[in-house]
């Protein structure tokens, strides 16, 4: 549909994924191309689950969302999440992730238009 309709709906997914950032700590962020990924501290995997149905279902729902009137956006979103039991883990952000990068390919490599977890990460300090 061409890059105002993609930038468009770019924007409109942000502005999305932005309502579910409910805490001062809580991010939204465009991680590349027509990537983003939500940051999310102190959630508990199944509500991780729950509020990545609920972006799903919106983005889905939108009216702003699509480039024209009949043909509907969809995403694939893979979820990661994490327990640090140190203060000392350097690369903790690279392998969440990873993690979510990972299960986002599962998404898409599925079927598209659902949500893949798989196990959350424990690192502690060797």
């Amino acid at each position: 549909f061409g890059h105002q309709a993609g930038d468009k709906t770019l924007s409109a997914i942000a502005t999305i994924l932005q309502k579910f950032c409910r805490r001062p700590e809580d991010f939204a962020a465009r991680y590349g191309g027509e990537e983003f990924a939500i940051v999310l501290p102190h959630t508990k995997n199944e509500d991780s689950i729950k509020i990545a149905e609920s972006v799903r279902k919106a983005i889905a729902d939108s009216m702003e969302c699509r480039p024209i009137e009949d043909y509907q956006i969809t995403v694939s979103i893979g979820v990661s999440t994490m327990v640090i039991n140190t203060y000392d883990v350097s690369d903790f952000i690279k392998v969440l992730i990873e993690a979510a990068d990972k299960n986002l390919y599962k998404a898409k490599e599925s079927g598209r238009n659902k949500i893949i977890f798989q196990n959350n990460i424990e690192m502690t300090a060797t």
